[in-house]
């Protein structure tokens, strides 16, 4: 049984001096006031109130109760009013996860103008290549770059992000630039093997669509370790264009098969399955979505 049940109601019927009037109060019946006093002194093991037909007063052991728990109901209280008002206002910690490149390049930028509008928010980033388990690791949000495949998780798209094969123009001197996807089969590949069929591709060029498979020279799981090693000249790299866009303006890295499509990956906001969102969840998400233009942003 809950160690508060009918507490609030004995201090009303204190305060009022009367179970009508209490009952009133509490918008209650009489009945279920009366009952309920009477629960809370059959668990305690004490008469609290003296019943009269002209008034109701507390007796000792009544009184010595009433002193003890006003502090508790008002703690009670308070932690019930910061409950609603975080259910309410967007306030307290939000602790989010989200992979290195797309960090570095979109969300670092916009986190300023984020803090700037939500000063009770205190963001708690994480930047990790892991998925992590929301529930178990205490997340509130992740940001991935990848198609959900999480069941206890709900999702929202805030945009996709173009893939594209790049490669360092000193791996052109070394081979020859590839006209169609089955050319890639004589290149050293990198592989990122946090795709789905990571080294099978389907490449478009208007109609024409073909399937290339690769034999891959390095594969990791880092977007990070991927991009070094392509700048370095390793190997050619399928990555979102988001993630290499700088170094295709510069020239330290050139787009192979320009024609051909891969396709693209969505930018999910995912967080836990649990009903009902938190308005800080709601709110970060909605800034982001507001502000995020990966579209826009990725075109060379």
């Amino acid at each position: 049984m809950d160690c508060l049940d009918g507490v609030s109601v004995f201090v009303a019927v204190s305060q009022c001096g009367s179970f009508s009037a209490a009952a009133e109060k509490l918008g209650l019946s009489k009945s279920t006031v009366s009952e309920q006093v009477s629960r809370l002194e059959k668990r305690i093991g004490a008469r609290l109130l003296q019943r009269s037909t002209r008034a109701v007063t507390l007796t000792e052991a009544g009184r010595a109760y009433l002193c003890q728990i006003d502090d508790v109901l008002d703690r009670v209280q308070r932690a019930e009013k910061a409950a609603q008002a975080e259910a309410t206002e967007p306030r307290g910690p939000l602790r989010i996860s989200a992979p290195g490149p797309f960090a570095w390049t979109h969300l670092a930028p916009l986190l300023p103008e984020f803090m700037d509008r939500h000063p009770d928010i205190r963001i708690e980033l994480q930047v990790t290549t892991e998925v992590v388990d929301l529930v178990s690791s205490g997340f509130d949000l992740a940001l991935r770059l990848c198609t959900n495949n999480d069941p206890n998780a709900i999702m929202r798209q805030l945009g996709k992000t173009h893939m594209i094969m790049v490669a360092a123009p000193e791996l052109l001197k070394k081979f020859q630039a590839p006209e169609s996807p089955s050319d890639l089969r004589v290149w050293p590949c990198l592989i990122n093997t946090t795709y789905p069929k990571p080294t099978t591709w389907t490449f478009r060029s208007g109609e024409r669509e073909e399937r290339a498979n690769f034999s891959p020279a390095l594969v990791a799981n880092s977007i990070e370790v991927l991009h070094r090693l392509a700048l370095a000249g390793s190997g050619a790299a399928l990555i979102g264009e988001y993630a290499v866009i700088d170094d295709l303006r510069a020239g330290r890295l050139v787009r192979l098969l320009p024609d051909w499509d891969i396709g693209d990956i969505p930018v999910l906001a995912i967080y836990p399955d649990n009903r009902r969102i938190s308005i800080k969840v709601r709110t970060f998400v909605d800034f982001l979505a507001q502000r995020l233009k990966l579209d826009t942003l990725v075109q060379t």
